[in-house]
């Protein structure tokens, strides 16, 4: 299933992020650990310890925060907790999709929350490019209007899209 290809495809690019992230600054524990970690997080998709991709999504999200103080490229970091926090997802959204038993039913409800997912999180790294790039000051306030625009208009295309897609059928979890 679709599904599940996303979910290791996700997984594996992830951990390469840091990986590379890590080789790229001489860290080659690092990227050791990285691939131990991707690795675990391998196992448990295959033994289904959905408990596990949480807790892996937040170490994930740390060593890309180490990853940026030592100054690699800031794509890898930041693709590397896109990347998982999509695996985190679509790891509770196989064990909702699992739950439909019409083949049908599971690929509309697979089709409209891809519709959703993706572009929330081009939205957020297209915001953490922004904010790693772009270097100007603000004041508190100021960029807390900002946000609250940013985060406006991220629900405004969410609506949009849910809008053109088709709604899921009726009946599914």
């Amino acid at each position: 299933m679709t599904t599940r290809r996303l979910l290791f495809g996700a997984l594996i690019l992830s951990t390469l992020c840091l990986a590379v992230g890590s080789l790229l600054r001489g860290f080659i524990a690092g990227a050791f650990v990285a691939l131990l970690f991707g690795a675990l997080g391998v196992v448990s998709l295959v033994q289904r310890w959905r408990w596990l991709i949480g807790l892996l999504f937040l170490i994930f999200a740390f060593y890309s925060a180490i990853l940026m103080l030592l100054q690699v490229p800031f794509y890898l970091p930041v693709l590397a907790v896109a990347l998982m926090l999509i695996t985190w997802d679509l790891e509770y959204f196989q064990e909702r999709l699992e739950h439909i038993r019409s083949p049908e039913t599971a690929r509309a409800v697979q089709r409209y929350h891809f519709l959703h997912l993706f572009p929330v999180v081009a939205g957020g790294v297209l915001l953490s490019w922004i904010a790693l790039v772009v270097h100007f000051q603000l004041r508190f306030a100021a960029a807390l209007i900002l946000a609250a625009l940013v985060i406006f208009l991220l629900s405004r295309l969410v609506a949009y899209l849910a809008g053109r897609s088709t709604p899921p059928p009726q009946g599914t979890p």
